[in-house]
Order: C-alpha cells, then sequence, then structure tokens
C-alpha cells in the first residue's frame, strides 16, 4: 500500500483568558506542579533553551509513556516558550506566549510542522486543533477553579466515546444549547437547522471538502429521540466511517443551578485512530460548552 505524502500542518489561535493575569497564565505553562494537573500527569520542564519540555499520560494521544516524550525547548522569552515536538510521525515546532489583554490575558499557540500523525488525509490537523482546543479550555478552567474540565483516557483504543463533565448552569439552560440554533452557532454549529421532535430535522450545517471538488454535510441529521431537559438522542453521518452512528447527550440535573451532562457516541468505524479522533474531538466540544455557559467565553473552530 503506498502511503500518503507528508502534510504541512499549521495551528495558530489566540485563547482568551479573562480575569486571569498574564505572569500567572504563564507561571501554569512552565511550572509542572501547574502543568501535570491541566495537561498530563507525566511532566518534566525546564524553561531553559535544550532543556525539556515533556509531557505524557493517558490524556494525551500517542503520547502514553515518557518514551514518546521527546520534547526539546529552543527558546525562551519574558512570557514565551517555544519547543520541538516529535509527534509520531509529525514532526513540529510549538510557540506559547501568554500576554496580557483586555480584562485579562490571552494564550497565543502556533503548531506548524510537517508530517502525520494519522494517515487519513486532513486529520492530523484536526488531532492537533482538538487537543489544543481541550488543553487550552482545561488550562482556563484550572486557572479558574483549581481543577480541569475534563481529562480523557487516550490509552483504550477499542472503547467507544463516553465522557461526562458537571455544568454550573440549570438543565433547561445546557439544554438550550443543544437545541436552539441561534445558542448552537455560538458553540458548535454553522447555520444550525433543528426541528425539536422526534425524526426531525437536526443538522450543525458542517460541510467537509474532500480535497478533490467535492464536499459533504457531515455530522447529526435526524433527531431520534428527545426528552425535553433530559435527553437528546441524533444519528450521525460522516462517508469515512462507512457507517451511521448515534450520539446520546443525556442531561442530570443537579439541584436547580447544575447539571451533568454525559456524552456517549456508539457505531463508528472500529479503528483505534479514528475513535481517538471522535474522543478528543467530543472532550473539547463539552469543555467549550462548559466554559461558554458559565463564563460566555468560546474557541469556535470551523468544520
Amino acid at each position: 500500500m503506498t502511503r500518503p505524502e507528508p502534510e504541512h500542518l499549521k495551528f495558530e489561535r489566540t485563547f482568551r483568558m479573562p480575569g486571569i493575569e498574564a505572569d500567572r497564565l504563564f507561571e501554569a505553562l512552565t511550572e509542572p506542579r501547574h502543568v501535570q494537573v491541566w495537561l498530563a500527569s507525566g511532566v518534566r520542564i525546564e524553561p531553559k533553551i535544550g532543556g525539556p519540555y515533556a509531557f505524557w499520560g493517558p490524556s494525551v494521544p500517542f503520547c502514553p509513556s515518557e518514551r514518546e516524550a521527546t520534547q526539546r525547548v529552543t527558546e525562551v522569552g519574558e512570557r514565551s516558550i517555544a519547543f520541538r515536538w516529535r509527534w509520531r510521525a509529525l514532526d513540529s515546532l510549538v510557540r506559547l506566549c501568554a500576554a496580557p489583554a483586555s480584562g485579562g490575558a490571552e494564550l497565543r499557540i502556533v503548531h506548524e510542522g510537517t508530517g502525520r500523525l494519522v494517515e487519513r488525509e486532513r486529520a492530523s490537523v484536526w488531532f492537533v486543533t482538538d487537543f489544543w482546543r481541550l488543553a487550552c479550555g482545561n488550562l482556563h478552567q484550572y486557572l479558574r477553579t483549581g481543577e480541569p474540565a475534563i481529562m480523557p483516557d487516550f490509552t483504550d483504543p477499542h472503547s467507544g466515546v463516553l465522557l461526562s463533565v458537571v455544568i454550573e448552569a440549570p438543565a433547561s439552560r445546557v439544554f438550550e444549547s443543544l437545541t436552539e440554533p441561534g445558542v448552537m452557532d455560538r458553540w458548535i454549529s454553522m447555520k444550525a437547522r433543528v426541528e425539536p421532535r422526534v425524526g426531525g430535522v437536526y443538522a450543525y450545517g458542517w460541510v467537509m471538502e474532500d480535497g478533490h471538488g467535492r464536499s459533504e454535510e457531515v455530522g447529526p441529521q435526524r433527531i431520534r429521540r428527545m426528552e425535553r431537559d433530559r435527553l437528546l438522542v441524533t444519528d450521525w453521518h460522516y462517508s469515512a466511517d462507512g457507517r451511521v452512528s448515534e450520539v446520546e447527550w443525556r442531561l442530570e440535573p443537579l439541584g436547580e443551578s447544575r447539571t451533568r451532562l454525559t456524552l456517549r457516541h456508539e457505531g463508528m468505524r472500529d479503528e483505534a485512530d479514528n475513535r481517538a479522533g471522535y474522543r478528543g474531538g467530543w472532550t473539547s466540544f463539552l469543555v467549550e460548552l462548559k466554559i461558554f455557559l458559565e463564563t460566555g467565553v468560546v474557541e469556535r473552530t470551523p468544520v
């Protein structure tokens, strides 16, 4: 089988951190006692040129042990650090820069390199994007509360997607964020279409280009089951999976102002990288939904 050509990959994003001082943000990026809470259970950091900026563990895709964690510092500034990262077959450079911003701080991330994390075309950039969305969401949550939102486990290649997060918002508001197009478009969808009934249309408006002049609408299309403020089940379409799968959002009220939101995605193609991709993508969306409902801040990623 012919192996795909290496890709040139570039991820670039500025994440807002309201209410956080820039010096505190940079400290959380460079001191192991912080990093091992919001990013990875294994951490070795020496913020000097040639020193390690290594992190590994179940929450880092394709980097479960210290053996795979070869990241090395290439630059150090007043509130910036860069490191070389050989991540599977992706040879890359990451730059992190904390800076003051209106009402708080912001974190600028540039991750650029050549190679592939996975063989499927364009999927490597999705992995990188989801990784940094999740990492920065957990960093923001850690700086706000002292705990990350969700630390997924990527070490089981055959498990499905089952994720849960507690959101400081009533179930009615969480359900609205899943079913009201105007709210959905603020954190997940692109011109959402919703008919709130069993069998009704439910679409994010995501369009995927295949690089050959063809496109398809991906994601959910129809509601399969629904119970207001309690349950939403939809189908899930993505032709590369070769099948239609199912996504379930289950809401459990925890008093009047807190909700446990559990997401289950089953029936996708039984392939390790595919499942890891869905796990990373859904975790990053759950973290962003939590921060959006609790703070109003959201970092959307168009599909």
